[in-house]
């Protein structure tokens, strides 16, 4: 969907969505309802956006490659504008604009399905732990640790970094 700034009334414009449509199919896996809500004013050269994003998705836990449900529920303010325009005042407190995010455009359109995937993404933890102490993988035999025993031990000495070590003791700056 999109959206012209010229097309949002002087009241401004809600828009919700509650289908997976614009979601990123083969990247995500939702669980449970969605509902997506923007709500946009113009200011000028600029349209504040207000975006709420509710729902669910199954990601899989990088330590143990287990699955994870994690719930999003985001509300942020941005501040849309093309690139180039001039700053306009927005007519709020120096609060007001620390608390937004810019998005710059390349034309006065706000495509909706792509700023929503933008915003979903910045949502995402950058560690996606099932629980902070799993225990992940055997590095041996590849168990998943979480879910059975493994009497696997590490070969001890075998660090990839054992190598720097040696050099580290007979041989450094200044020794020839």
């Amino acid at each position: 969907m999109r959206i012209r700034f010229e097309d949002i009334p002087d009241q401004g414009l809600t828009v919700s969505l509650d289908d997976p449509s614009w979601l990123p199919g083969d990247e995500l896996t939702v669980q449970g309802p969605i509902r997506a809500r923007l709500h946009l004013e113009r200011r000028g050269e600029r349209v504040l956006c207000d975006l709420e994003l509710v729902l669910s998705l199954i990601l899989a836990c990088d330590r143990c490659l287990g699955p994870l449900v994690l719930p999003v529920d985001e509300r942020v303010q941005l501040v849309l504008e093309v690139a180039g325009a001039p700053e306009p005042d927005l007519g709020g407190g120096p609060e007001e604009e620390e608390d937004t995010d810019t998005v710059l455009l390349e034309e006065p359109v706000v495509e909706v399905e792509s700023l929503l995937r933008q915003q979903l993404f910045l949502a995402l933890p950058q560690k996606r732990l099932c629980a902070d102490d799993c225990p992940g993988l055997c590095p041996v035999c590849g168990a998943n640790r979480r879910l059975q025993a493994c009497h696997c031990r590490p070969e001890i000495g075998r660090s990839p970094f054992a190598a720097l070590a040696t050099l580290a003791k007979g041989s450094g700056p200044g020794k020839d």
